[in-house]
């Protein structure tokens, strides 16, 4: 406020004065005091940077926090009541903002959304400009007034919400008249006679019942009757037209055009007006073919020459004879060091160099555009590709091209890029598709990325989906690792001795080249072999795998009786039974081998040159022994005779009579 009374530009008598403790900055140049500090509709006005009401007291002028109080005085809205007019704009309010900063930035979210959006039946939604939060970002990426994208972002939700908070955007535009007088007459008089008590600027609440939302308004204007010291009547509201609403919107397009910097064209028209305006002192001598201006009476030492004949006008700096640098001849050229126009039309545009700010190639919304280092192309006036370079939110100079948007939010939302980051040490690169931007830049859905070093990555939010009509190679020196998310679950490769490895976390499966290509399961490490759970076990059997099948020539079961079945432990327990003994606690039971799985089986010596035995085979072995066995007892019972019963035969299968049991005469007592 003291800045601003001290930059008037005529003395006053006014004194400024502010309670407001928000911190902002504003810049206000060629404004009116009173615009510049009660005008809602620019952004740049006090009301909108700090907030507050004006309080105006002979020639103290102050923007206070909250002038008057609140009471607590609530009043309810009805409709034709005698003595009571209220007139509330439902149109007006806004309960859902979309911020837009410089340069077309928008929220990721879109939105920020009033506390009483709720109270409304539906979304009121608008779009404010902020043209003063700058994304330092795409071509904007070096200008001084630019802030970190994040930054833009908080600054864009704290401006929507200031609108909220303190411009009451989310309430509707109201007017309420109370005339004391007429309202007296009405039995309702006791519901507003309270109205009495408040004062300029105290806050009234206005129940709106009917429509479930309570507006704050605040006492605005009135009548007093000093002999009865009582109101005739009262204005409340939370919104009165001034006259900066109509010509403010003069002023911000006045305002647009001062700060455009004159164009390339106003600038040569001013400097040939000048040129034109200050060339006296020539010499002009007319012939019956040719008018010659000079800069000094004799052609012969004359320097500047303006010539005119009938092949054409020129200008020579070196005498009449030339060379004239500039000139229009009759065959239709124009020769000239520079030449600015308003619109250049032609069928053909040739040079070694062509500069300028914009380049548009057509006037029709189907056109390319090329500014600086940018090459846009437009269809239906809508940026369909674009090829350029900008710095990133790392500093990094990024060249890049777009297909189906601009280096804005439109190119975030499942367009094509090709980007590299040149300005690095090692140099990176990639293309892909777009599904979003944050503070970092574009997000991709999928992507291919690779790097100086060597390095690629594919990678892709859900699925990546490889078909080949034929046959399908990978070739790699070391392994192919798999993980899921950030963990390694696999790999395939081939271990120092040749043989192909599936790697697991807790085991290897490996094609071994040199124990007969047998598959095996070995711990993680290689060290030992694993063990293996299934439900079951299916060897090819079937006569088509097979030949020179024959019965066997040995005695199976003379050789199952050589079998030694040991009973033993395996190398892998043992560094469980060192992890328990070094557990164990003093007093505990010594911890010998039984506290580890024993198994049993064939043992198979060190100097052996066979690592294990087929189980298929034992179990064969095992099946022809038993077999064996079987055949060689029944032989021996059938060699045994039979026994011959003893007895009559006749009577040796007759039944025996069973004896029966004495009769018993009951005697008569």
């Amino acid at each position: 406020m003291n800045r601003m009374s001290a930059g008037c530009q005529y003395k006053h008598p006014f004194q400024f004065y502010s309670d407001v403790p928000k911190i902002a900055s504003a810049r206000i140049v060629r404004k009116n005091p009173v615009e510049a500090l009660l005008d809602s509709s620019q952004d740049n006005s006090f009301v909108n940077r700090w907030g507050g009401e004006l309080k105006r007291d002979n020639f103290d002028v102050k923007m206070l926090l909250n002038r008057g109080m609140d009471h607590g005085v609530v009043i309810r809205h009805k409709k034709d009541l005698l003595g009571y007019e209220g007139n509330v704009d439902w149109k007006s309010p806004i309960t859902r903002i979309m911020p837009q900063g410089f340069d077309g930035l928008f929220l990721p979210e879109k939105y920020v959304d009033s506390p009483l959006i709720n109270k409304y039946p539906h979304p009121k939604i608008k779009v404010v400009e902020f043209k003063h939060i700058k994304a330092a970002i795409g071509e904007n990426a070096d200008d001084e007034d630019a802030v970190p994208l994040e930054e833009a972002y908080r600054l864009l939700r704290q401006a929507a919400k200031d609108m909220f908070k303190i411009q009451k955007v989310d309430q509707p535009k109201a007017t309420y008249n109370v005339k004391f007088q007429e309202l007296s007459q009405t039995e309702e008089y006791k519901d507003y006679k309270h109205l009495q008590s408040v004062y300029m600027a105290d806050t009234v609440t206005v129940d709106h019942q009917e429509d479930g939302i309570d507006i704050k308004a605040k006492v605005i204007a009135y009548k007093y009757d000093p002999i009865k010291k009582e109101y005739l009547d009262i204005t409340i509201g939370n919104f009165k037209e001034s006259f900066t609403d109509v010509s403010s919107r003069v002023d911000l397009v006045q305002e647009e055009l001062s700060n455009m910097p004159s164009s390339i064209l106003d600038v040569a028209k001013a400097n040939a007006t000048s040129l034109i305006n200050s060339g006296f002192g020539g010499h002009v001598r007319i012939y019956p073919d040719r008018i010659l201006i000079m800069d000094t009476k004799d052609e012969k030492n004359a320097k500047k020459v303006w010539q005119w004949n009938l092949n054409g006008l020129g200008y020579s700096s070196t005498g009449v004879n030339g060379p004239y640098g500039t000139a229009i001849t009759s065959d239709g050229r124009i020769v000239a060091d520079f030449i600015t126009a308003g619109t250049l039309s032609g069928n053909l545009v040739q040079g070694g160099e062509i500069t300028g700010s914009t380049l548009k190639t057509s006037n029709s919304a189907n056109f390319v555009n090329i500014s600086k280092q940018f090459i846009r192309l437009y269809e239906s006036s809508k940026v369909r590709a674009f090829i350029g370079y900008y710095k990133n939110s790392r500093s990094e100079i990024q060249p890049t091209f777009i297909l189906g948007g601009d280096s804005d939010q439109t190119g975030a939302n499942g367009a094509i890029m090709l980007y590299q980051f040149s300005d690095v040490n090692v140099k990176s690169g990639g293309i892909g598709i777009t599904k979003g931007l944050d503070g970092n830049g574009y997000l991709n859905a999928a992507s291919l990325y690779f790097s100086q070093t060597g390095n690629a990555m594919l990678d892709a939010d859900k699925m990546i989906a490889l078909n080949a009509q034929s046959e399908m190679r990978f070739k790699v020196k070391d392994q192919f690792r798999f993980y899921r998310n950030d963990n390694w679950i696999a790999s395939i490769g081939v271990a120092s001795g040749g043989d192909t490895d599936i790697m697991l976390p807790n085991a290897i499966i490996r094609n071994s080249s040199w124990d007969d290509g047998y598959i095996q399961v070995k711990t993680a490490l290689g060290t030992y072999y694993q063990g293996v759970i299934a439900s079951d076990f299916k060897v090819s059997s079937k006569e088509t795998y097979k030949t020179n099948i024959r019965p066997i020539a040995f005695s199976a079961l003379e050789k199952v009786m050589e079998w030694e079945i040991k009973q033993y432990n395996l190398k892998t327990d043992i560094p469980k039974l060192y992890e328990m003994r070094m557990n164990r606690k003093e007093g505990e039971p010594t911890i010998s081998t039984e506290a580890i799985p024993t198994h049993y089986g064939l043992v198979i010596p060190k100097e052996s040159e066979e690592n294990g035995v087929g189980l298929y085979g034992m179990l064969s072995q095992l099946t022809s022994a038993f077999q064996e066995h079987v055949t060689k007892t029944r032989a021996k019972f059938e060699e045994v005779e039979p026994i011959k019963p003893k007895g009559n035969i006749k009577h040796r299968n007759k039944v025996k009579r069973q004896r029966r049991s004495p009769r018993r005469v009951k005697r008569n007592s």
